[in-house]
């Protein structure tokens, strides 16, 4: 009978943990709705994330389309993600941790060194990508 008791308890937390776990992959609208980066799983394991729209059409901007964005993203726990964020414009690479707050919102956080000194981008999911 407590054997019973103990597997329920047990299923049950782990029902718990498998609802929390929040899925990182799909689109997301940046900071200030300027551009769109498609967030995909490798076959690694390893997340990656590419520039797909930004807001400007010119040609300068759309040179930067398909660029990598997030590379090589590590899930640490059910909803934060270790990798770097790359700048394309100046060909920078940075430290960053990504937090998922709910299904369609996220913090991402690039820093120099460790997260004091950086600065943190909150991006929304894009739930209707029929006018990209």
């Amino acid at each position: 009978m407590i054997n019973r008791y103990c597997f329920i308890v047990v299923l049950f937390f782990m029902g718990i943990i498998w609802t929390n776990a929040q899925e990182l992959e799909g689109l997301w609208l940046t900071t200030n709705g300027e551009s769109i980066v498609q967030i995909y799983k490798t076959n690694h394991g390893l997340y990656q994330g590419k520039l797909i729209w930004t807001v400007d059409q010119s040609d300068e901007a759309k040179r930067y389309h398909g660029s990598a964005i997030l590379i090589d993203f590590t899930r640490i726990n059910t909803t934060v993600f270790k990798g770097q964020v790359n700048d394309p414009e100046k060909q920078k690479a940075y430290n960053c941790t990504i937090t998922i707050k709910n299904e369609n919102a996220l913090d991402l956080r690039g820093y120099i060194g460790i997260p004091l000194f950086g600065r943190t981008e909150y991006w929304t999911r894009v739930l209707d990508n029929d006018n990209l």
